[in-house]
C-alpha cells in the first residue's frame, strides 16, 4: 500500500505509524489495550489492505475505510 485518500480527497503516502498512533489513541481513550496491541491491530489492518490491493490493481484505501478495518 503506497497511498491513502484523506477525507478532503487528497492522496498522500500511506504511513503505518499514523495508523498505529490513531489506534493507540483510541485504545488509550477507552482504557483498553497497549502500544504493542495497537501495533498488532495496525499490522492486521495493513494485511487486509494488501489482500484487497492484490484483487484490485489500482486500489487506494480511504481514511474512513482504514478506520472501519481497525
Amino acid at each position: 500500500i503506497k497511498s491513502v485518500q484523506k477525507r478532503d480527497g487528497t492522496i498522500v503516502p500511506f504511513d503505518l505509524e499514523k495508523v498505529t498512533s490513531a489506534i493507540n489513541k483510541a485504545m488509550l481513550s477507552s482504557g483498553e489495550g497497549s502500544g504493542k496491541e495497537a501495533e498488532l491491530v495496525a499490522n492486521g489492518v495493513l494485511m487486509e489492505l494488501v489482500k484487497i490491493a492484490k484483487k484490485h490493481k489500482n486500489f487506494i484505501p480511504s481514511v474512513e475505510g482504514i478506520q472501519e478495518s481497525g
